[in-house]
């Protein structure tokens, strides 16, 4: 028998069997022909950087104040070889940008969020997010965000974490929408992203001073697992801020986590070894009892201990073969 606890991509798997526990890891591993320097600036194609993007511009639309907004720019490594990224410059304090990883192996990805400060900013804005790489070698590419922080809609609070669920936990929380100076305004419909969430309004003011409605939000913690990020929207009847983001996150816990999910080995020369240490996490105390890996030259050592512990630290030792290329092995 045997029960997925989280995937990664296609890289990353973890199962379990019965009371055994097996992680299955994808290793991108190259062996350099010539030196890492020399390889890294072979072959670079113009605007190679600008190719790690998906997309670049995302506009907000109209915002409530105090509203949390974010918007996730993926980065994705498509080159046999390591990217660094060294800073993430912003032209307004108005958007806040968060690096979630600066060192990304082949086929790694990670996210870059731009965040709005709602909070302290109103009005039409704008800003440009400069990433700076400086790994395999210099270059530059700009981001940009554009919104409208409406003074006249707020939302408290500003987003609804509902924090680490068990999985198939239910959970329940609630907003309150608030419109000024605006006796006609109204939130005619709502659209939840998927069949875990579930939603309802309820009008609570209309005077000439405010209209205020109360959203109750419903969520079953059932699908992937893992920190999730979701957007609710509200439909309202202002043509000039006919939609109202409601963020919803949280994460859904894993009976096992590993880290790092993706373990990158490095541009090695033929016979050269090295060693990554892997961490193993559990709510419950678990037992490890050996570990195995399909490469003759991949193995890995498990700690002696027999006690049952919610940590665990193993180390991944490698020699690269004599064949240039990249190799992958699983533990």
């Amino acid at each position: 028998m045997s029960a997925s606890c989280r995937f990664y991509g296609s890289l990353f798997r973890m199962f379990i069997w019965g009371g055994l526990l097996g992680v299955i890891i994808c290793s991108s591993i190259r062996v350099a022909e010539a030196s890492p320097r020399d390889q890294h600036h072979q072959g670079l194609p113009p605007g190679w950087a600008d190719r790690l993007f998906e997309r670049k511009t995302y506009d907000f639309g109209r915002v409530p104040a105090k509203a949390h907004a974010e918007f996730d720019f993926p980065i994705t490594n498509i080159y046999p070889f390591e990217i660094e990224i060294s800073r993430v410059r912003y032209t307004c304090e108005c958007t806040e940008p968060i690096l979630h990883k600066t060192v990304l192996g082949p086929g790694e990805q990670t996210n870059l969020t731009a965040r709005l400060r709602t909070e302290r900013f109103q009005g039409r804005k704008g800003a440009t997010l400069t990433v700076t790489f400086i790994r395999p070698e210099f270059a530059e590419v700009q981001l940009h965000v554009t919104a409208y922080i409406d003074p006249a809609v707020s939302l408290e609070p500003a987003e609804l974490d509902f924090g680490t669920l068990q999985p198939g936990q239910k959970a329940s929380q609630e907003a309150h929408i608030t419109c000024t100076n605006r006796p006609d305004w109204r939130i005619e419909t709502l659209r939840s992203p998927n069949q875990r969430i579930a939603a309802n309004l309820a009008q609570i003011e209309r005077s000439p001073q405010q209209v205020r409605y109360r959203l109750q939000v419903h969520l079953e913690a059932t699908g992937p697992l893992g920190p999730f990020k979701e957007v609710l929207v509200l439909q309202t009847n202002d043509p000039q801020n006919a939609e109202i983001p409601v963020l919803v996150t949280g994460r859904v816990a894993t009976e096992v986590e590993v880290y790092p999910p993706v373990l990158w080995l490095g541009v090695l020369q033929p016979g050269q070894k090295t060693s990554k240490i892997l961490v193993l996490r559990a709510q419950r105390p678990f037992t490890l009892r050996s570990g195995a890996a399909d490469l003759p030259d991949l193995s890995v050592e498990t700690p002696k201990n027999t006690q049952a512990q919610t940590l665990w630290r193993v180390t991944v030792r490698y020699q690269a073969p004599s064949r240039p290329g990249k190799h992958k092995g699983i533990l």
